[in-house]
Protein backbone atom coordinates (compact mmCIF):
# COMPACT_ATOMS: atom_id res chain seq x y z
CA UNK A 1 0.00 0.00 0.00
CA UNK A 2 1.27 3.36 -0.70
CA UNK A 3 2.20 5.47 1.73
CA UNK A 4 0.57 9.17 1.81
CA UNK A 5 3.05 11.87 0.78
CA UNK A 6 4.05 14.91 2.82
CA UNK A 7 1.28 16.82 0.71
CA UNK A 8 -1.68 14.16 1.53
CA UNK A 9 -4.57 15.79 3.36
CA UNK A 10 -4.94 14.59 6.73
CA UNK A 11 -8.01 12.21 7.43
CA UNK A 12 -9.15 15.41 9.63
CA UNK A 13 -9.36 17.62 6.38
CA UNK A 14 -6.38 19.83 8.35
CA UNK A 15 -4.03 20.12 5.50
CA UNK A 16 -1.23 18.51 4.96
CA UNK A 17 -0.31 15.64 7.13
CA UNK A 18 3.48 16.68 8.62
CA UNK A 19 6.49 15.24 7.21
CA UNK A 20 8.48 12.28 9.57
CA UNK A 21 11.03 14.37 9.77
CA UNK A 22 9.02 16.71 11.70
CA UNK A 23 7.22 14.43 13.44
CA UNK A 24 10.57 13.06 14.77
CA UNK A 25 11.76 16.80 15.23
CA UNK A 26 8.15 16.88 17.96
CA UNK A 27 8.70 14.08 19.94
CA UNK A 28 12.46 14.78 20.58
CA UNK A 29 11.12 18.08 22.13
CA UNK A 30 8.18 16.27 24.23
CA UNK A 31 10.50 12.88 24.92
CA UNK A 32 13.47 15.24 26.00
CA UNK A 33 11.13 17.74 28.49
CA UNK A 34 9.68 14.57 30.03
CA UNK A 35 13.17 13.35 30.86
CA UNK A 36 14.19 16.60 32.05
CA UNK A 37 11.49 16.68 34.55
CA UNK A 38 12.19 13.05 35.71
CA UNK A 39 16.03 13.34 35.87
CA UNK A 40 15.79 16.93 37.87
CA UNK A 41 13.19 14.88 40.73
CA UNK A 42 15.91 14.36 43.10
CA UNK A 43 18.55 17.35 42.57
CA UNK A 44 17.13 19.99 44.60
CA UNK A 45 16.35 19.99 48.17
CA UNK A 46 12.84 20.45 49.77
CA UNK A 47 12.65 24.38 50.09
CA UNK A 48 10.07 25.74 53.02
CA UNK A 49 6.76 25.67 50.91
CA UNK A 50 7.20 22.14 50.26
CA UNK A 51 8.45 21.12 53.17
CA UNK A 52 4.70 22.87 54.43
CA UNK A 53 3.15 20.94 51.99
CA UNK A 54 5.02 17.60 52.59
CA UNK A 55 4.48 18.18 57.06
CA UNK A 56 0.86 18.74 55.98
CA UNK A 57 -0.08 15.47 53.89
CA UNK A 58 2.58 13.34 56.17
CA UNK A 59 0.30 12.55 59.26
CA UNK A 60 -3.20 11.83 60.01
CA UNK A 61 -6.38 13.13 57.66
CA UNK A 62 -7.63 15.11 60.77
CA UNK A 63 -3.43 16.35 60.90
CA UNK A 64 -3.72 17.61 57.22
CA UNK A 65 -6.93 19.40 57.78
CA UNK A 66 -5.80 21.04 60.99
CA UNK A 67 -2.77 22.56 59.69
CA UNK A 68 -4.00 23.69 56.28
CA UNK A 69 -7.48 25.14 58.06
CA UNK A 70 -5.52 28.56 57.85
CA UNK A 71 -4.92 28.20 54.41
CA UNK A 72 -6.70 30.15 51.24
CA UNK A 73 -7.03 27.27 48.99
CA UNK A 74 -8.68 24.25 49.64
CA UNK A 75 -6.93 21.00 50.71
CA UNK A 76 -7.88 18.76 47.31
CA UNK A 77 -3.88 18.99 46.53
CA UNK A 78 -2.82 18.21 50.05
CA UNK A 79 -5.36 15.44 50.36
CA UNK A 80 -3.70 14.03 46.69
CA UNK A 81 -0.89 14.29 48.18
CA UNK A 82 -1.74 12.65 51.37
CA UNK A 83 -3.22 10.01 49.18
CA UNK A 84 0.05 9.69 47.06
CA UNK A 85 2.39 9.65 50.54
CA UNK A 86 0.35 6.67 51.71
CA UNK A 87 1.04 5.02 48.18
CA UNK A 88 4.67 5.69 48.77
CA UNK A 89 6.97 7.51 50.92
CA UNK A 90 7.52 11.43 52.19
CA UNK A 91 11.11 11.56 49.90
CA UNK A 92 11.21 14.11 47.32
CA UNK A 93 11.51 11.78 44.44
CA UNK A 94 8.13 10.02 44.99
CA UNK A 95 6.25 13.35 46.09
CA UNK A 96 6.80 15.38 42.99
CA UNK A 97 6.34 12.85 40.93
CA UNK A 98 2.50 13.51 41.64
CA UNK A 99 3.24 17.33 40.27
CA UNK A 100 5.66 15.81 37.10
CA UNK A 101 2.21 13.59 36.65
CA UNK A 102 -0.24 16.79 36.16
CA UNK A 103 2.04 18.42 33.82
CA UNK A 104 2.80 15.12 31.61
CA UNK A 105 -0.86 14.38 31.53
CA UNK A 106 -1.38 18.05 30.01
CA UNK A 107 0.29 17.24 26.77
CA UNK A 108 -1.49 14.30 25.42
CA UNK A 109 -4.94 16.92 26.77
CA UNK A 110 -4.01 19.61 24.49
CA UNK A 111 -3.21 17.59 21.71
CA UNK A 112 -6.60 15.40 22.35
CA UNK A 113 -8.43 18.97 23.00
CA UNK A 114 -7.40 20.66 19.64
CA UNK A 115 -7.94 17.72 17.36
CA UNK A 116 -11.61 19.04 17.30
CA UNK A 117 -10.39 22.96 16.78
CA UNK A 118 -8.52 21.77 13.09
CA UNK A 119 -6.43 24.28 13.22
CA UNK A 120 -3.89 21.69 11.17
CA UNK A 121 -1.65 19.08 12.51
CA UNK A 122 1.76 21.11 12.31
CA UNK A 123 -0.24 23.46 14.84
CA UNK A 124 -1.55 21.67 16.61
CA UNK A 125 2.06 19.43 17.40
CA UNK A 126 3.38 22.96 17.90
CA UNK A 127 1.09 24.13 20.57
CA UNK A 128 1.43 20.17 22.09
CA UNK A 129 5.03 20.32 21.93
CA UNK A 130 4.51 23.95 23.73
CA UNK A 131 3.04 22.84 26.67
CA UNK A 132 5.67 20.09 27.32
CA UNK A 133 8.69 22.15 26.76
CA UNK A 134 7.36 25.47 28.62
CA UNK A 135 9.87 26.67 31.37
CA UNK A 136 7.37 27.77 33.64
CA UNK A 137 5.61 23.98 33.03
CA UNK A 138 9.23 21.79 34.08
CA UNK A 139 9.88 23.70 36.92
CA UNK A 140 6.61 23.47 38.83
CA UNK A 141 6.75 19.65 37.65
CA UNK A 142 9.53 18.96 39.62
CA UNK A 143 7.97 20.89 43.43
CA UNK A 144 5.76 19.28 45.60
CA UNK A 145 3.44 22.08 45.40
CA UNK A 146 -0.28 22.68 43.49
CA UNK A 147 0.94 24.27 40.47
CA UNK A 148 1.33 21.74 38.40
CA UNK A 149 -2.32 20.65 39.51
CA UNK A 150 -3.85 24.09 38.98
CA UNK A 151 -1.00 24.01 35.36
CA UNK A 152 -3.49 21.06 34.37
CA UNK A 153 -6.31 23.00 35.72
CA UNK A 154 -5.29 26.07 33.13
CA UNK A 155 -4.59 24.02 30.39
CA UNK A 156 -8.06 22.47 30.32
CA UNK A 157 -9.95 25.64 30.97
CA UNK A 158 -8.53 28.14 28.38
CA UNK A 159 -8.81 24.95 25.66
CA UNK A 160 -12.25 24.62 26.07
CA UNK A 161 -12.74 28.51 26.56
CA UNK A 162 -11.23 28.61 23.08
CA UNK A 163 -13.23 26.36 21.69
CA UNK A 164 -16.92 27.82 22.94
CA UNK A 165 -15.18 30.90 21.97
CA UNK A 166 -14.44 30.16 18.35
CA UNK A 167 -18.16 28.44 18.23
CA UNK A 168 -19.59 32.01 19.11
CA UNK A 169 -17.72 33.71 16.58
CA UNK A 170 -18.55 31.27 13.71
CA UNK A 171 -20.84 32.99 11.53
CA UNK A 172 -23.94 31.04 12.03
CA UNK A 173 -23.32 32.28 15.68
CA UNK A 174 -25.23 28.81 16.81
CA UNK A 175 -25.02 28.35 20.57
CA UNK A 176 -22.27 25.98 21.98
CA UNK A 177 -23.09 21.91 22.39
CA UNK A 178 -23.91 21.08 26.02
CA UNK A 179 -20.67 18.93 25.65
CA UNK A 180 -18.89 21.98 26.29
CA UNK A 181 -20.58 23.32 28.68
CA UNK A 182 -19.76 20.30 30.61
CA UNK A 183 -16.59 20.08 29.72
CA UNK A 184 -16.21 23.81 30.58
CA UNK A 185 -17.49 23.45 33.91
CA UNK A 186 -15.48 20.18 34.96
CA UNK A 187 -12.26 22.00 33.81
CA UNK A 188 -13.42 24.40 35.81
CA UNK A 189 -13.88 22.89 39.30
CA UNK A 190 -10.50 21.35 38.63
CA UNK A 191 -8.78 24.36 38.30
CA UNK A 192 -10.80 26.26 40.80
CA UNK A 193 -10.38 23.60 43.31
CA UNK A 194 -6.74 22.81 43.17
CA UNK A 195 -5.94 26.52 43.84
CA UNK A 196 -7.79 30.49 43.93
CA UNK A 197 -6.47 31.30 40.74
CA UNK A 198 -8.06 28.82 39.52
CA UNK A 199 -11.26 30.81 40.18
CA UNK A 200 -9.80 34.02 38.47
CA UNK A 201 -9.20 32.51 35.22
CA UNK A 202 -12.37 31.02 35.71
CA UNK A 203 -13.66 34.65 36.20
CA UNK A 204 -11.55 36.11 32.98
CA UNK A 205 -12.80 33.30 31.19
CA UNK A 206 -16.82 34.42 31.73
CA UNK A 207 -15.59 38.02 30.64
CA UNK A 208 -14.04 36.93 27.78
CA UNK A 209 -17.45 34.79 26.40
CA UNK A 210 -19.58 37.20 27.58
CA UNK A 211 -18.16 39.96 25.66
CA UNK A 212 -17.95 37.44 22.53
CA UNK A 213 -21.85 36.86 22.79
CA UNK A 214 -22.80 40.35 22.91
CA UNK A 215 -20.30 41.25 19.89
CA UNK A 216 -20.65 38.22 17.39
CA UNK A 217 -24.65 37.79 17.95
CA UNK A 218 -26.12 41.29 17.84
CA UNK A 219 -29.10 40.30 16.39
CA UNK A 220 -30.50 37.85 18.56
CA UNK A 221 -33.01 38.45 21.04
CA UNK A 222 -31.31 40.21 24.08
CA UNK A 223 -33.28 37.29 26.00
CA UNK A 224 -31.24 34.87 23.95
CA UNK A 225 -28.13 36.78 24.59
CA UNK A 226 -28.95 37.28 27.98
CA UNK A 227 -29.58 33.52 28.70
CA UNK A 228 -26.52 32.48 27.25
CA UNK A 229 -24.09 34.67 29.22
CA UNK A 230 -26.09 33.59 32.69
CA UNK A 231 -25.63 30.20 31.52
CA UNK A 232 -21.20 30.48 32.13
CA UNK A 233 -21.84 32.71 34.89
CA UNK A 234 -23.73 29.79 36.71
CA UNK A 235 -21.90 27.25 35.64
CA UNK A 236 -18.78 28.96 36.92
CA UNK A 237 -20.16 29.50 39.80
CA UNK A 238 -21.05 25.61 40.20
CA UNK A 239 -17.67 25.04 39.35
CA UNK A 240 -16.10 27.49 42.07
CA UNK A 241 -18.33 25.99 44.65
CA UNK A 242 -15.90 23.76 46.41
CA UNK A 243 -13.64 27.09 46.22
CA UNK A 244 -16.38 29.49 47.66
CA UNK A 245 -17.26 27.61 50.63
CA UNK A 246 -13.92 26.64 51.84
CA UNK A 247 -13.54 30.69 51.68
CA UNK A 248 -17.02 31.18 53.57
CA UNK A 249 -15.65 29.17 56.31
CA UNK A 250 -12.31 30.93 56.47
CA UNK A 251 -14.45 33.90 57.30
CA UNK A 252 -15.11 32.75 61.02
CA UNK A 253 -11.27 30.95 60.89
CA UNK A 254 -8.91 32.60 62.86
CA UNK A 255 -5.57 33.49 61.28
CA UNK A 256 -7.55 32.56 57.81
CA UNK A 257 -5.40 33.51 54.51
CA UNK A 258 -2.42 34.96 57.27
CA UNK A 259 0.14 33.20 55.04
CA UNK A 260 -0.40 35.45 52.44
CA UNK A 261 0.50 38.52 54.96
CA UNK A 262 4.52 38.94 52.98
CA UNK A 263 3.04 39.50 49.22
CA UNK A 264 3.47 42.93 48.32
CA UNK A 265 1.70 44.89 45.63
CA UNK A 266 2.87 44.24 41.64
CA UNK A 267 4.69 46.96 40.05
CA UNK A 268 5.69 46.66 36.30
CA UNK A 269 9.03 44.69 37.34
CA UNK A 270 6.49 42.16 38.08
CA UNK A 271 4.69 42.03 35.04
CA UNK A 272 8.00 42.23 33.05
CA UNK A 273 9.12 39.14 35.46
CA UNK A 274 6.10 37.38 34.03
CA UNK A 275 6.49 37.84 30.53
CA UNK A 276 10.67 36.38 31.09
CA UNK A 277 10.09 33.77 32.75
CA UNK A 278 6.51 32.72 30.49
CA UNK A 279 8.83 32.30 27.65
CA UNK A 280 11.45 30.92 30.01
CA UNK A 281 15.51 31.16 28.82
CA UNK A 282 18.29 31.88 30.45
CA UNK A 283 19.47 31.84 34.00
CA UNK A 284 16.74 31.21 36.68
CA UNK A 285 16.00 33.58 39.58
CA UNK A 286 14.75 32.46 42.92
CA UNK A 287 12.28 35.13 44.10
CA UNK A 288 10.03 34.29 47.71
CA UNK A 289 7.06 34.94 44.63
CA UNK A 290 8.29 32.17 42.41
CA UNK A 291 11.08 31.21 40.51
CA UNK A 292 11.37 33.47 37.28
CA UNK A 293 13.84 33.48 34.01
CA UNK A 294 14.70 37.38 34.03
CA UNK A 295 16.61 37.25 30.74
CA UNK A 296 14.79 39.17 27.64
CA UNK A 297 16.19 36.15 25.56
CA UNK A 298 12.90 34.16 25.14
CA UNK A 299 11.22 37.28 24.81
CA UNK A 300 13.65 38.34 22.30
CA UNK A 301 12.97 35.08 19.79
CA UNK A 302 9.40 35.24 20.21
CA UNK A 303 9.54 39.01 18.49
CA UNK A 304 11.66 37.79 15.84
CA UNK A 305 9.62 35.06 15.44
CA UNK A 306 6.90 37.45 14.61
CA UNK A 307 8.26 40.05 12.46
CA UNK A 308 9.55 37.16 10.29
CA UNK A 309 6.32 35.75 10.28
CA UNK A 310 4.69 38.90 9.35
CA UNK A 311 7.42 39.79 6.63
CA UNK A 312 6.42 36.90 4.96
CA UNK A 313 2.59 37.55 5.43
CA UNK A 314 3.56 40.89 3.41
CA UNK A 315 5.62 39.21 0.56
CA UNK A 316 2.18 37.25 0.19
CA UNK A 317 0.06 39.91 0.00
CA UNK A 318 2.27 41.19 -2.18
CA UNK A 319 2.56 38.24 -4.60
CA UNK A 320 -1.20 37.65 -4.35
CA UNK A 321 -1.74 41.48 -5.57
CA UNK A 322 0.50 40.68 -8.68
CA UNK A 323 -1.10 38.01 -9.41
CA UNK A 324 -4.83 39.66 -8.94
CA UNK A 325 -3.35 42.48 -11.76
CA UNK A 326 -1.85 40.48 -14.22
CA UNK A 327 -5.26 38.03 -14.06
CA UNK A 328 -7.12 41.07 -14.81
CA UNK A 329 -4.39 42.17 -17.54
CA UNK A 330 -5.47 38.68 -19.07
CA UNK A 331 -9.02 39.12 -18.86
CA UNK A 332 -8.43 42.29 -20.95
CA UNK A 333 -5.97 40.38 -23.18
CA UNK A 334 -8.25 37.11 -24.02
CA UNK A 335 -5.54 36.22 -27.06
CA UNK A 336 -2.75 35.59 -23.95
CA UNK A 337 -2.31 32.92 -22.04
CA UNK A 338 -4.22 31.81 -18.87
CA UNK A 339 -2.51 32.98 -15.63
CA UNK A 340 -2.17 31.02 -13.07
CA UNK A 341 -5.30 31.05 -10.10
CA UNK A 342 -5.03 34.36 -8.03
CA UNK A 343 -4.45 32.54 -4.87
CA UNK A 344 -1.48 30.22 -5.62
CA UNK A 345 1.89 32.06 -4.30
CA UNK A 346 5.45 30.98 -5.38
CA UNK A 347 6.16 29.25 -2.08
CA UNK A 348 3.11 26.66 -2.79
CA UNK A 349 0.93 28.03 -0.49
CA UNK A 350 -2.44 29.74 -0.51
CA UNK A 351 -3.01 33.37 0.84
CA UNK A 352 -5.98 33.00 3.27
CA UNK A 353 -5.66 34.97 5.94
CA UNK A 354 -5.16 33.04 8.56
CA UNK A 355 -8.97 34.69 10.64
CA UNK A 356 -9.74 31.39 12.35
CA UNK A 357 -5.95 31.96 13.93
CA UNK A 358 -6.12 35.38 14.19
CA UNK A 359 -9.83 34.30 16.09
CA UNK A 360 -7.19 32.11 18.52
CA UNK A 361 -5.04 34.48 18.94
CA UNK A 362 -7.18 37.21 19.84
CA UNK A 363 -9.44 35.45 22.41
CA UNK A 364 -6.19 33.60 24.41
CA UNK A 365 -4.18 37.15 24.64
CA UNK A 366 -7.50 38.51 25.52
CA UNK A 367 -7.92 35.92 28.37
CA UNK A 368 -4.21 36.37 29.36
CA UNK A 369 -4.62 40.37 29.73
CA UNK A 370 -7.88 40.23 31.31
CA UNK A 371 -6.22 38.05 34.30
CA UNK A 372 -3.13 40.51 34.28
CA UNK A 373 -5.32 43.49 34.91
CA UNK A 374 -7.53 41.85 36.78
CA UNK A 375 -4.96 40.32 39.57
CA UNK A 376 -2.36 43.78 39.08
CA UNK A 377 -5.18 45.77 39.98
CA UNK A 378 -7.10 44.12 42.53
CA UNK A 379 -3.80 43.15 44.21
CA UNK A 380 -2.93 47.03 44.96
CA UNK A 381 -5.20 46.52 47.42
CA UNK A 382 -5.52 43.39 48.56
CA UNK A 383 -2.49 41.60 47.58
CA UNK A 384 -2.41 38.63 45.52
CA UNK A 385 -0.34 38.63 42.99
CA UNK A 386 2.90 35.99 42.84
CA UNK A 387 4.90 34.60 39.82
CA UNK A 388 4.08 31.51 40.96
CA UNK A 389 0.27 32.31 41.48
CA UNK A 390 0.32 33.78 38.04
CA UNK A 391 0.80 30.20 36.08
CA UNK A 392 -2.90 30.33 35.39
CA UNK A 393 -1.74 32.43 32.40
CA UNK A 394 0.59 30.40 30.77
CA UNK A 395 -1.24 28.38 28.17
CA UNK A 396 -3.05 31.39 27.20
CA UNK A 397 0.35 33.85 26.42
CA UNK A 398 2.09 30.79 24.76
CA UNK A 399 -0.54 29.72 22.81
CA UNK A 400 -2.03 33.05 22.27
CA UNK A 401 1.59 34.32 20.27
CA UNK A 402 2.23 31.07 17.93
CA UNK A 403 -1.47 31.57 16.88
CA UNK A 404 -0.59 35.61 16.04
CA UNK A 405 2.51 34.60 14.28
CA UNK A 406 0.66 31.77 11.72
CA UNK A 407 -1.94 33.86 11.55
CA UNK A 408 -0.27 37.24 10.10
CA UNK A 409 2.38 34.37 7.98
CA UNK A 410 -0.78 34.43 5.72
CA UNK A 411 -0.44 31.24 3.78
CA UNK A 412 -1.21 27.56 5.20
CA UNK A 413 2.80 26.91 3.92
CA UNK A 414 3.93 29.65 6.32
CA UNK A 415 2.11 28.79 9.15
CA UNK A 416 3.97 25.10 8.60
CA UNK A 417 6.99 27.10 8.68
CA UNK A 418 6.06 29.21 12.04
CA UNK A 419 5.29 25.45 13.64
CA UNK A 420 8.69 23.77 12.73
CA UNK A 421 10.60 27.07 13.51
CA UNK A 422 8.08 27.09 17.15
CA UNK A 423 9.48 23.44 18.19
CA UNK A 424 12.69 24.43 17.35
CA UNK A 425 13.16 27.30 19.23
CA UNK A 426 11.16 25.09 22.26
CA UNK A 427 13.85 22.54 21.81
CA UNK A 428 16.89 24.98 21.92
CA UNK A 429 14.96 26.46 24.96
CA UNK A 430 15.13 22.95 26.96
CA UNK A 431 18.99 23.74 27.22
CA UNK A 432 19.29 26.86 29.36
CA UNK A 433 15.60 25.41 31.17
CA UNK A 434 17.61 22.30 32.08
CA UNK A 435 21.17 24.44 33.47
CA UNK A 436 19.19 26.48 35.24
CA UNK A 437 17.29 23.81 37.35
CA UNK A 438 20.79 21.93 37.44
CA UNK A 439 21.97 24.83 39.67
CA UNK A 440 20.68 25.16 43.12
CA UNK A 441 18.00 27.73 43.30
CA UNK A 442 15.97 25.59 46.30
CA UNK A 443 16.77 26.46 50.21
CA UNK A 444 19.67 23.01 50.80
CA UNK A 445 17.31 21.73 53.72
CA UNK A 446 18.87 18.22 52.90
CA UNK A 447 22.68 19.37 52.32
CA UNK A 448 22.34 21.23 55.73
CA UNK A 449 20.98 18.19 57.67
CA UNK A 450 23.25 15.59 55.80
CA UNK A 451 26.44 18.06 57.02
CA UNK A 452 25.23 18.13 60.50
CA UNK A 453 24.93 14.46 60.51
CA UNK A 454 28.42 13.95 59.09
CA UNK A 455 30.13 16.79 61.83
CA UNK A 456 28.61 14.76 64.41
CA UNK A 457 30.08 11.75 63.35
CA UNK A 458 33.30 13.46 64.03
CA UNK A 459 32.55 15.15 66.33
CA UNK A 460 29.87 14.07 68.96
CA UNK A 461 29.98 16.29 71.38
CA UNK A 462 29.32 19.11 68.30
CA UNK A 463 26.25 21.82 68.90
CA UNK A 464 24.27 22.84 67.00
CA UNK A 465 23.03 26.78 66.96
CA UNK A 466 19.94 27.76 64.72
CA UNK A 467 19.76 31.76 64.71
CA UNK A 468 15.86 33.00 63.76
CA UNK A 469 12.66 32.34 64.29
CA UNK A 470 11.91 29.50 61.93
CA UNK A 471 11.59 26.34 63.53
CA UNK A 472 14.12 23.33 62.51
CA UNK A 473 11.64 20.77 63.37
CA UNK A 474 10.32 21.76 60.23
CA UNK A 475 13.31 20.36 58.05
CA UNK A 476 13.33 16.79 58.91
CA UNK A 477 11.31 16.08 56.01
CA UNK A 478 14.12 17.54 53.47
CA UNK A 479 16.77 14.85 55.07
CA UNK A 480 14.92 11.97 53.05
CA UNK A 481 15.43 10.03 56.34
CA UNK A 482 12.47 8.48 59.39
CA UNK A 483 11.49 10.98 61.68
CA UNK A 484 13.26 8.50 64.39
CA UNK A 485 16.15 8.09 62.42
CA UNK A 486 18.79 7.45 64.98
CA UNK A 487 21.26 10.10 63.22
CA UNK A 488 18.63 12.15 63.08
CA UNK A 489 17.42 12.43 66.56
CA UNK A 490 20.80 12.79 67.59
CA UNK A 491 21.83 15.69 65.77
CA UNK A 492 18.23 17.41 66.77
CA UNK A 493 19.38 16.49 70.37
CA UNK A 494 22.36 18.60 70.21
CA UNK A 495 20.82 21.82 68.89
CA UNK A 496 20.38 25.07 70.35
CA UNK A 497 18.23 28.18 69.30
CA UNK A 498 18.59 31.79 69.99
CA UNK A 499 16.85 34.55 67.75
CA UNK A 500 19.77 36.17 66.59
CA UNK A 501 23.94 36.33 66.27
CA UNK A 502 23.74 38.58 68.98
CA UNK A 503 21.92 37.08 71.91
CA UNK A 504 24.14 33.91 70.68
CA UNK A 505 27.38 36.02 71.73
CA UNK A 506 25.46 37.65 74.88
CA UNK A 507 25.22 34.00 76.26
CA UNK A 508 28.64 33.05 75.20
CA UNK A 509 30.05 35.48 77.05
CA UNK A 510 28.25 34.70 80.19
CA UNK A 511 28.91 31.23 80.17
CA UNK A 512 25.85 29.67 78.77
CA UNK A 513 27.72 28.34 75.07
CA UNK A 514 29.03 25.07 75.47
CA UNK A 515 32.67 24.31 74.12
CA UNK A 516 34.36 22.58 71.50
CA UNK A 517 32.83 22.36 68.15
CA UNK A 518 29.77 24.41 67.30
CA UNK A 519 27.80 24.99 63.71
CA UNK A 520 26.21 28.39 63.50
CA UNK A 521 23.25 28.46 61.62
CA UNK A 522 21.15 31.78 59.99
CA UNK A 523 18.54 30.90 58.14
CA UNK A 524 17.66 34.53 56.83
CA UNK A 525 14.32 33.90 54.33
CA UNK A 526 13.15 31.81 51.60
CA UNK A 527 15.05 33.79 49.11
CA UNK A 528 17.42 36.63 50.77
CA UNK A 529 18.89 38.67 48.52
CA UNK A 530 21.96 39.38 50.80
CA UNK A 531 22.91 35.61 51.90
CA UNK A 532 26.18 36.14 51.05
CA UNK A 533 26.50 39.37 53.26
CA UNK A 534 25.13 37.81 56.12
CA UNK A 535 27.12 34.95 56.08
CA UNK A 536 30.11 37.20 55.98
CA UNK A 537 28.91 39.18 58.89
CA UNK A 538 28.21 35.95 60.71
CA UNK A 539 31.64 34.78 61.07
CA UNK A 540 33.20 38.01 61.38
CA UNK A 541 30.67 38.65 64.80
CA UNK A 542 31.58 34.63 65.79
CA UNK A 543 35.84 35.42 65.51
CA UNK A 544 37.31 34.69 61.80
CA UNK A 545 40.29 33.13 63.43
CA UNK A 546 38.48 30.43 65.11
CA UNK A 547 35.15 29.90 62.50
CA UNK A 548 35.37 29.48 59.17
CA UNK A 549 31.66 29.54 56.55
CA UNK A 550 30.16 26.64 55.15
CA UNK A 551 28.67 26.99 51.76
CA UNK A 552 25.04 25.50 51.56
CA UNK A 553 22.81 27.38 49.57
CA UNK A 554 20.16 29.70 50.91
CA UNK A 555 21.85 29.37 54.51
CA UNK A 556 24.75 31.32 56.67
CA UNK A 557 26.29 28.96 57.97
CA UNK A 558 29.78 28.85 60.28
CA UNK A 559 31.66 26.36 61.94
CA UNK A 560 33.99 27.40 65.00
CA UNK A 561 35.75 25.15 66.73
Amino acid sequence: MRRPSASTPSAAGSGPRPSVGFLVLVGLVIVAAVIVRLVMLGRQSYWIDELFSVNQSSGSFRQLLRIGSTEVHTPFYAGLLWVWTKLGSTQDVWTRLLSTLCAVIAVPITYRGLAALRFGDHLRWALTAAMAASGTSIVYSVETRSYALLLLGSVGLTMVTLRAALLLSGDSGDGVPRRIYLAWTGWVALAATAHLFGAVLTVSAVIVLAVITLVRTPGAPAAIRGRRILAWVALAALGCALQGAWLLRGLSQPGFASGTDWIQAPDGEDVWDLATTTFSSGGMTTYSDGFAWTSPIGLLAVVVLGLVAAGFGYRARRQASQHDEAREALVDSPGKARADSPGELQDGGTRDGGTREAQAAAVLLALALIVIVLVFGVSQWQHLWTLRNMVIVTPALIWGVIFLAAAVVGTAAGRRQVAVATVVLLGLSLVPTTLGLSHPYKTDFRGLLDYLITVQAERPDATFVVLGSNPPEKWKAASGRADNDPALTSVYRQIVRFRSVGSYLKAAQGGAARTGTEVVIYYPSVTHPRVEEQASSMVTRLGPSNCRRIPVYGFAVARCH
